[in-house]
C-alpha cells in the first residue's frame, strides 16, 4: 500500500470523524450554554483508545468509530441519590433540554450551510448532466432523446450533475417526469414529459440512459496495460480507429477486436502537445480471477419495442423474432447492426411470427430503432469469446435441449442447471440442437466452467466530467442553502419511498458503503470529498430528528409530550421505549451491514 492510498484512508477516517465531531460538538456547546455539566465527550463507542480530562469533562476517542456521544450530568436519573443539582440535565426547562438534544442536528445543518457555498464558489468536480445512448425500449429511447442531450431540469428542479437526474427521477412521481432539455448542437431548450420505468435489477424508477462519455473523447489508460506501454496517456483525445464502423467509438473497436485478439490501430491527439499521433495496440490475456463460468448468454432476437415507422413499414411487429437480416443470423443487437451495415439501403429480413417464417424487406432500417430481448422460453445461446463454452466447441445459436438429465424449457431452467454443476465443480454435459445448412443435428458437449480470461487492452473513454463553479458569492450561497434543503428533502423522500416500496431497501448503505464512497470521492479532489461530507452531515441531521428512542429525535419527541401533558413520561414507559428503540436500531444496523456486505461480494 503506497503513501497516497494510506493518506486517502486517513482522509476518510478524519472526514467521517469530523462530521461526528460537529454533531457531538452541537450537543456539547448547547449543554454548556444552558449550564449543564458534561461528564464525557466521546468520538466513537466502546473501549477508550485515549482520553484526557479538562475541567469537569473527560474527552475521549473510543474504539468503534460508528458515532459518538455526550454524557451529561443527571442524564441517568436512576443513578441519582439526591435531588438534581443546578448543573444536571433534568434540572433544566423543557425548552433548554430541547435545545440541548437538537444541538447536534443544528450543528450538522450549520456545517452544510457554511461548507456547501464555499465548495460551490471554489468549484467541485461533477459528472455533467449529459446522457449517453438511451437503453433500447426505455422511456428516453421512446422519446427520441439523443446521446449527448443535456438535462437542465427534472420536474422543475435544476440539476448540475448526472447523479441528480437519477435521484430526482427515482424519488419523483413514478407516473410522470418532466425534463427541460437541450439537444446536442442546439441553443434552444424544450420541455418533454416521460413515464419512468422501474428497473428490474435496481428496483428504482428510471428513464433508461447512462452518463455520457466525454464530449472531447478523452481516454483513460490503465497503468502497465498494453495501451500504456504503447504510449497512450490518460487525457489524450481519440480521433479515429482504423477499420472502425461509422459511429463506432474507440472502446467499441477494442471490445470487438478483443474477441479475436486483433491489433488495433488508432489515431489520437496528445494532451501535452496537441499533436496527432497514430499507435497500434496488441492485447494481452487478463488475469484469471473471478468465479468459474460456463460463458453463455441467451440469444436476443425477439422484438420487444419499435420506434419510428421504418420497421413497421417493413412489416415487423413487436413479438417477432429476427432470424436473419441480409443473410446474416441475428443473435443480438450487435449482429443486427452489423447485418444492416453489410447490406444496401433496402434490407431482406427473415422473421418468425407465431411459428411461421416470413420474408420481408425494408428500406433505410436503423438498428437503433428496434429493441431486442430474449423470450422466457429461449434456449439458444451466444458464446462468450475465450470462455469454457467456446473451448468446448459450443457455437452461437446452439439450442440447449438438456443439461445432463435435466430437460431445458426456459432460460431460468438453463441457468439453474448450469449453476448447479458449477457450484459443485462438476462439468456440464450439454445436449444441443445445431442448425446446419442441411439439417438440425443433436450434439453432445462437456463443458467445465472456468474464470473468463478476456483479452485486455487497458483503454477506455472518460465520462463527461467538469468542474462546476458559481463565481457569484451570492449565487454560491443560494446554491448552498438550496443543497441543504434538497438533501434533507431527499432523505425524507427516500424514507417515504422505502415505506411505500418506491425505493427498495437494498439501496440503503451503511458504514461500509459510506467508507467506499468517501474513499472514491477523496480520490477525485478535496472539494469533492468535502461535498460528500456535507451530504453525510445532512443525512445525519435527518436521521437524528426521527422519533426513534435512544436517538436525538426520540428525546425530542418525549420532550414534546412532556410539554403537552405538563410532566415527563413515566420511567416505565421510558424504559420500554428505550428497549424498543435499541431493538429497532440493532435491526437497522444488521440490515444495512447486510446490504453493504451483499454489495461487497456482488450479491
Amino acid at each position: 500500500m503506497d503513501f497516497i492510498e494510506i493518506w486517502r484512508i486517513a482522509q476518510v477516517l478524519l472526514g467521517i470523524g469530523l462530521v461526528i465531531f460537529v454533531h457531538e460538538a452541537g450537543h456539547f456547546l448547547a449543554a454548556r450554554w444552558c449550564g449543564v455539566r458534561v461528564d464525557v465527550f466521546s468520538l466513537g463507542f466502546g473501549p477508550t483508545v485515549f482520553s484526557w480530562k479538562r475541567g469537569d469533562t473527560v474527552y475521549q476517542v473510543a474504539a468503534i468509530p460508528l458515532g459518538g456521544y455526550v454524557k451529561m450530568a443527571g442524564e441517568d436519573p436512576g443513578n441519582e441519590e439526591r435531588g438534581p443539582s443546578p448543573d444536571d440535565l433534568n434540572s433544566k426547562s423543557v425548552g433548554q433540554r430541547f435545545l440541548i438534544f437538537s444541538g447536534g442536528v443544528i450543528m450538522n445543518v450549520i456545517f452544510g450551510l457554511v461548507i456547501f457555498p464555499i465548495l460551490y464558489w471554489v468549484g467541485v468536480p461533477f459528472t455533467q448532466p449529459l446522457i449517453g445512448a438511451p437503453t433500447p425500449g426505455g422511456p428516453a429511447w421512446h422519446a427520441g432523446l439523443e446521446e449527448g442531450t443535456r438535462i437542465l431540469e427534472v420536474n422543475g428542479q435544476r440539476v448540475i450533475t448526472f447523479p441528480e437526474i437519477l435521484n430526482e427521477v427515482a424519488l419523483g412521481d413514478p407516473d410522470r417526469c418532466e425534463l427541460l432539455i437541450q439537444r446536442p448542437g442546439a441553443d434552444a431548450t424544450e420541455t418533454i414529459s416521460l413515464t419512468p420505468q422501474r428497473s428490474a435489477s435496481r428496483g428504482l424508477y428510471e428513464l433508461g440512459f447512462p452518463p455520457a462519455i466525454d464530449p472531447d473523447r478523452k481516454v483513460f489508460i490503465e497503468e502497465g496495460s498494453p495501451a500504456d506501454l504503447a504510449g497512450i496517456k490518460t487525457g489524450d483525445k481519440w480521433i479515429s480507429v482504423e477499420g472502425a464502423e461509422e459511429g463506432e467509438s474507440i472502446v467499441d473497436a477494442f471490445l470487438n477486436a478483443s474477441e479475436t485478439g486483433a491489433t488495433v490501430t488508432a489515431t489520437l491527439e496528445s494532451a501535452e502537445t496537441g499533436s496527432p499521433y497514430t499507435v497500434s495496440v496488441s492485447p494481452i490475456e487478463s488475469e484469471t480471477e473471478g468465479p468459474a463460468l460456463i460463458g453463455v448468454i441467451s440469444v436476443t432476437d425477439e422484438v420487444t419495442a419499435l420506434r419510428g415507422t421504418a420497421w413497421s413499414a417493413a412489416g415487423i411487429a413487436v413479438g417477432d423474432r429476427l432470424s436473419e437480416v441480409n443473410g446474416i443470423p441475428i443473435y443480438s443487437a450487435d449482429s443486427l447492426s452489423s447485418a444492416l451495415t453489410a447490406g444496401t439501403s433496402t434490407s431482406t429480413i427473415m422473421a418468425i411470427r407465431d411459428g411461421q417464417e416470413l420474408e420481408l424487406s425494408g428500406a433505410n432500417l436503423d438498428a437503433s430503432d428496434v429493441a431486442l430481448g430474449a423470450g422466457p422460453s429461449e434456449r439458444r445461446v451466444q458464446v462468450v469469446a475465450r470462455s469454457a463454452a467456446a473451448d468446448a466447441g459450443l457455437l452461437d445459436g446452439d439450442e440447449v435441449l438438456m443439461v445432463g438429465d435435466v430437460a431445458i424449457d426456459t432460460q431460468e431452467t438453463l441457468l439453474k442447471a448450469l449453476r448447479a454443476n458449477t457450484d459443485k465443480g462438476a462439468p456440464s454435459v450439454l445436449t444441443v440442437a445445431r442448425a446446419t445448412a442441411d439439417a438440425v443435428q443433436e450434439v453432445e458437449l462437456s463443458v467445465e466452467a472456468k474464470p473468463l480470461t478476456p483479452l485486455f487492452y487497458g483503454i477506455g473513454v472518460q465520462r463527461a466530467e467538469y468542474v462546476f463553479s458559481e463565481k457569484s458569492p451570492i449565487g454560491a450561497v443560494r446554491l448552498g442553502v438550496g443543497a441543504c434543503v434538497k438533501f434533507l428533502k431527499d432523505s425524507w423522500l427516500t424514507l417515504r419511498g422505502i415505506v411505500t416500496d418506491q425505493v427498495p431497501g437494498k439501496n440503503v448503505g451503511g458504514p461500509i458503503a459510506i467508507g467506499v464512497i468517501a474513499h472514491s470521492f477523496a480520490s477525485v479532489s478535496i472539494t469533492k470529498f468535502f461535498f460528500f461530507l456535507c451530504i453525510l452531515s445532512m443525512n445525519l441531521a435527518f436521521l437524528n430528528v426521527l422519533p426513534i428512542p435512544l436517538l436525538d429525535g426520540g428525546h425530542l419527541f418525549f420532550l414534546l409530550i412532556e410539554k403537552i401533558k405538563g410532566s415527563p413520561v413515566s420511567d416505565k414507559v421510558m424504559g420500554y421505549s428505550q428497549l424498543a428503540g435499541l431493538v429497532l436500531i440493532g435491526f437497522i444496523f444488521v440490515y444495512i451491514f447486510y446490504n453493504d456486505i451483499s454489495r461487497a461480494v456482488g450479491g
